[in-house]
């Protein structure tokens, strides 16, 4: 017996079998978060004891304003790539690489042209020099090689992780040991900006593969464009999706509050976060192959279902702790953080089902539905966003969230082919038991609930 299992041990650590790089790829994207969650925590707790909230409050503007403008002019080039008979080709790598580029620098400009309106719209002046000075790290990671891409699809993943963590460790450093002299957002600017270069140096000298160089291939164009073209307009709505709570409350909730608000986020998004990373990292590149190879539809829902219980569980424990974890580790003035993240985590089930159900969509070339699923989610998620939030502040921002994400979820479960994703028995287990530990967590942490709802 025990030989048996150092054997499967040693299968799972040196096997190039599919299954064997998923689980590797699957291990290290979830050690690399759990680590790169850990230093983001660490740093938290020391910045917000040298920091005031609403300095959390402008740089979480800035930077989803950058998130945005990468989202909303994404080309689609991971998945083209993933996806692509043409990886081989050292023409559509470098075409690609010189898009990435391209992209950034006019991202770049764009922040210059578009940081005073917004400073002007939420009535803080430093984002007119925030905005542009975060997005010299756009200039940097669009020179990232795509030999990063390619070690994803191929699901190895240990020096990419360890890279990303080394950049971590260095822009957190510098924006800590800066936090003690300067009480300024621009910490945040120049340890971001540092890591970036950090991981530049080390992806393009210790990241196995060839670097890139400037090549403009017509071919390799089309092909990227084609599918990419979709991408573009999921992206830009997935990005609403994803921040329309950072937009409409940041125009909404005093500063302060908002500070409290984006600290809170650092729990409830663990989930979330995690299951992004497993599903880009590891699920698509693993359905991707499933598919090349002509996999069974039963290995597909045990991926999709392995993915989803773990992101759950998470879930569920976090909802029971959190209003316990920020009066632990913070001081009093984020005492209600932990009652804001209960709430966020009670309406992120429909977003863990949601991304390992519409990746399928990506593995067959469907970025059109997608697309289309993805707009209608983020209008509806807007229109109720701000239509609640004006009233109910947090809390009806969360019930947004929650509607357009079952809303949207019912129906992509309608389209042809995805109903085979799904087992109605499990699927119906999971909302069960979500709603009765929610239910529960409503009448054990009703105090702290009922004072979150007065944050209109």
């Amino acid at each position: 017996m025990e030989i048996s299992r150092t054997s499967k041990l040693k299968s799972i650590f040196h096997s190039d079998s599919t299954k064997a790089r998923a689980m590797r790829g699957s291990l290290w994207t979830i050690f690399g978060h759990v680590t790169s969650q850990g230093l983001r925590l660490l740093s938290n707790l020391i910045l917000t004891r040298l920091l005031f909230p609403e300095i959390f409050g402008v740089m979480a503007i800035a930077q989803v304003i950058l998130q945005g403008l990468v989202m909303v002019s994404d080309l689609g080039l991971v998945p083209s790539i993933v996806r692509s008979k043409n990886v081989s080709d050292s023409r559509f790598l470098n075409t690609a690489w010189t898009l990435q580029f391209i992209r950034n620098c006019l991202l770049w400009m764009i922040t210059l042209a578009i940081s005073f309106p917004i400073a002007t719209f939420y009535e803080r002046s430093e984002l007119v020099y925030l905005i542009p000075l975060a997005a010299l790290a756009l200039l940097v990671s669009g020179l990232f090689p795509i030999k990063v891409i390619l070690a994803s699809r191929s699901m190895n993943l240990f020096r990419v992780t360890s890279i990303q963590l080394a950049g971590q460790v260095i822009g957190t450093s510098v924006s800590v040991i800066l936090a003690f002299y300067y009480k300024n957002a621009l910490i945040f600017v120049i340890g971001a900006l540092l890591a970036e270069l950090s991981r530049l140096f080390l992806y393009r000298c210790y990241l196995k593969g060839a670097n890139n160089s400037f090549e403009w291939h017509k071919p390799s164009v089309h092909e990227l464009f084609t599918f990419g073209k979709w991408i573009f307009v999921s992206s830009t709505f997935g990005f609403v999706v994803q921040h329309a709570n950072v937009f409409i409350l940041g125009k909404l909730l005093a500063a302060h509050t908002f500070g409290i608000y984006t600290v809170a986020l650092v729990l409830a998004m663990l989930p979330i976060t995690v299951c992004h990373m497993l599903n880009g990292k590891v699920l698509l590149p693993l359905f991707s192959e499933m598919s090349r190879n002509g996999a069974s539809v039963h290995d597909i829902q045990k991926g999709r279902y392995i993915v989803l219980a773990g992101g759950t569980l998470v879930t569920l424990f976090l909802m029971f702790i959190s209003p316990y974890f920020f009066p632990l580790l913070y001081d009093d003035r984020y005492s209600l953080a932990g009652y804001i993240s209960l709430l966020v985590l009670m309406a992120s089930l429909p977003e863990l089902l949601l991304i390992v159900t519409l990746n399928k969509l990506m593995v067959d070339g469907r970025s059109k539905t997608f697309a289309l699923l993805t707009l209608f989610r983020g209008s509806l998620l807007v229109i109720l966003g701000i239509t609640l939030a004006t009233s109910y502040g947090i809390v009806g921002v969360c019930i947004a969230s929650l509607i357009s994400g079952l809303t949207t979820y019912i129906l992509a479960l309608k389209v042809k082919g995805m109903g085979v994703l799904v087992k109605p028995t499990y699927e119906a287990l999971i909302f069960i038991v979500f709603f009765v530990v929610s239910v529960g967590c409503i009448f054990l942490y009703s105090e702290g609930l009922t004072k979150v709802t007065l944050l209109t």
